[in-house]
């Protein structure tokens, strides 16, 4: 078997290329993106006493319109929102934070993570699939929660608890039924 010459020489000659090519590597810059008006920056010019404060984000005093008797909220971190009383909420997004405030709400579904619902709203039902999420209830009649570490707190009994995910947390003074699988999950004992 004969190697014929020039596809041995036109390899060599390519090889040798890119060898040159990956020699002498470009200095290597950062890119810091240019920070926003709700981020704290940290100059490393200003003295350590001094301190920048961040307002936290504020939630409209008119509640978001709860047309045809469905709202859904959806956003990222900083959203926020009140609402009043609605037939269902829907929650999408992450860090979003929503006010329930003296709401009756018949199904309240969030999905994604870090978001909280405060106001000790009256809740029908409650879903939660996500990470991260609060929710502060004055009652809520039946909670579902999938996901890992989430929290729901009810002044009032919750009818019927169902839990499919690890260490979350309900907090009330009693659960009627419970379904729960996972490790780490604390709530009430029926």
């Amino acid at each position: 078997m004969r190697t014929r010459p020039i596809g041995v020489v036109v390899s060599v000659v390519i090889a040798m290329a890119l060898t040159a090519c990956a020699a002498e590597p470009d200095a290597r810059r950062t890119v810091l993106p240019t920070p926003n008006e709700a981020t704290a920056i940290a100059s490393p010019l200003s003295s350590p006493s001094k301190t920048v404060l961040v307002p936290s984000p504020t939630i409209s005093a008119a509640p978001t319109p709860c047309a045809g008797g469905t709202v859904t909220i959806s956003g990222g971190s900083g959203t926020s929102a009140r609402v009043g009383d609605c037939y269902r909420v829907s929650v999408t997004g992450s860090g979003i934070t929503l006010d329930t405030s003296a709401a009756a709400i018949g199904t309240l579904l969030i999905q994604g993570d870090n978001n909280r619902v405060i106001g000790a709203a009256t809740l029908t039902t409650v879903t939660i699939e996500g990470q991260d999420n609060s929710v502060d209830a004055a009652r809520a009649a039946s909670v579902t929660v999938r996901g890992q570490r989430n929290a729901v707190t009810s002044s009032e009994e919750i009818g019927a608890l169902e839990i499919s995910g690890n260490d979350n947390a309900v907090s009330a003074p009693r659960v009627v039924t419970t379904s729960v699988s996972g490790d780490g999950n604390t709530y009430p004992a029926p």
